[in-house]
C-alpha cells in the first residue's frame, strides 16, 4: 500500500510537456508585446540622462563663476578643448 501512495504522489509532481509548451508560448507573447515599450523607455531614459548631464554642467559653471567672481562660459565641444561654433 505505501508504494501505491508514493507512486501517486510521484506522478503528481512536475509539469507535462503541454503545460510547459503553453507556458513558453505565453511568455513569448508577453515578451514580444513588451519589446516596443522597452525601446521607448530606453530612448526616453537616454534623453533624460543627457538633459541631466547638461543641467549639471551648467550648475557647475554657475558655481565656479560665483566662486571665482568672474564670467564662466559654457559651450559644447567635440574635442573637450575648443568650443564648437554653432
Amino acid at each position: 500500500m505505501p508504494n501505491t501512495v508514493m507512486l501517486i504522489i510521484m506522478q503528481k509532481l512536475g509539469f507535462t510537456i503541454i503545460e510547459l509548451l503553453i507556458t513558453i508560448a505565453i511568455a513569448g507573447i508577453l515578451l514580444v508585446a513588451t519589446i516596443p515599450a522597452m525601446r521607448n523607455f530606453i530612448t526616453a531614459n537616454r534623453a533624460t540622462a543627457q538633459v541631466d548631464h547638461i543641467v549639471a554642467a551648467i550648475q557647475f559653471a554657475r558655481s565656479e563663476a560665483i566662486k571665482l567672481g568672474t564670467t564662466v562660459h559654457y559651450c559644447g565641444s567635440s574635442d573637450h578643448i575648443n568650443c564648437d561654433n554653432g
